[in-house]
């Protein structure tokens, strides 16, 4: 891991545990914060996990948040949809390798056995939803429909009639029980 990559993940723990998102990863947004459209929209289950062992090392669990937003580009917004636990446990450990942070094993097992606790796989698979917005103005997170098969995750942009945004940073991180095979994507 690089220089920047290691101040990047300390700015980015930060401000998870500023914003109390360390003591719990949840699905659940504030309603006014919520726009959902689509006939499946009742079947999308919002769920959360514990995330109980915040220390300085990099074996803490929050680590998986910032090992799934990564991308061979660098951080950014990240969907994607798991089948099983174990699913959920090779990618945990791939990311973490490939981001050189210790404690990999650990917190793919972790995570995937807690994710395992909440969600019955034999009916649904698992959406993890990682986006971010500048603001003021912030937008709206939301959710659609998308043909039959597909739901898309996105934020839509207020009117912004100043031009002045990206000030603060909001992260969205949020996991949802979809119905099986429903595919899982950005708005584009």
């Amino acid at each position: 891991m690089n220089n920047y990559s290691k101040i990047l993940y300390k700015i980015v723990s930060g401000l998870l545990l500023l914003a109390g998102m360390i003591g719990c990863i949840s699905a659940g947004p504030a309603a006014e914060d919520l726009e959902v459209t689509g006939k499946i929209a009742d079947k999308i289950i919002p769920f959360k996990i514990e995330v109980d062992n915040f220390d300085s090392s990099q074996t803490n669990l929050s680590s998986w948040i910032y090992a799934f937003s990564y991308q061979d580009q660098g951080y950014g917004h990240a969907v994607k949809s798991f089948t099983a636990p174990g699913e959920i446990y090779t990618y945990t450990k791939q990311q973490m390798q490939k981001m050189r942070l210790k404690g990999g094993t650990y917190v793919a097992r972790t995570i995937a056995s807690r994710i395992h606790a909440e969600v019955d796989f034999e009916n649904y698979d698992v959406a993890v939803v990682y986006l971010t917005d500048g603001g003021p103005p912030f937008g709206k997170f939301k959710y659609k429909l998308k043909q039959t098969q597909e739901v898309e995750f996105c934020i839509r942009k207020p009117n912004n009639p100043s031009g002045v945004s990206g000030m603060a940073l909001k992260i969205i991180f949020k996991m949802y029980k979809i119905p099986k095979g429903l595919k899982v994507s950005l708005c584009k």
